[in-house]
């Protein structure tokens, strides 16, 4: 790509994705209010069916890439689950941490997703 037309391999994909946020709003889009390729490159982290929900509402003519990000950032907020609690750090002994996280399980959602990154300290 560099060589032939000047671009970083990186821009390339950046346009690559951006003509796939095109292909996937250009149905639902009037009067030529089509996002330019920075702009559908912001989108193109979001699931297609959010894509074109913001698409339909918004004048891309009138909304600066900055803009689209913190909309892109405000969809990414609405869709993540809160977290539960937060355990930062324990110095649990081992059997009433295993205790304690059996019981914050017990009540989670068979569904539920956790995310776990803690750090232990071994008490004999």
């Amino acid at each position: 790509m560099e060589h032939r037309w000047g671009w970083s391999r990186q821009h390339g994909y950046e346009l690559m994705a951006a003509a796939g946020v095109m292909a996937n709003v250009r149905p639902i889009l009037q009067n030529g209010n089509a996002p330019n390729s920075t702009q559908a490159f912001r989108l193109a982290s979001l699931a297609p069916e959010v894509q074109r929900e913001i698409a339909s509402q918004v004048d891309f003519s009138q909304t600066t890439v900055r803009d689209i990000r913190d909309i892109v950032r405000d969809k990414r907020d609405e869709r993540r689950a809160p977290a539960l609690f937060e355990l930062r750090q324990t110095s649990l002994p081992m059997p009433q941490l295993q205790e304690l996280l059996n019981a914050v399980f017990e009540v989670l959602p068979s569904n539920c997703v956790a995310r776990t990154s803690i750090g232990l300290t071994m008490i004999p």
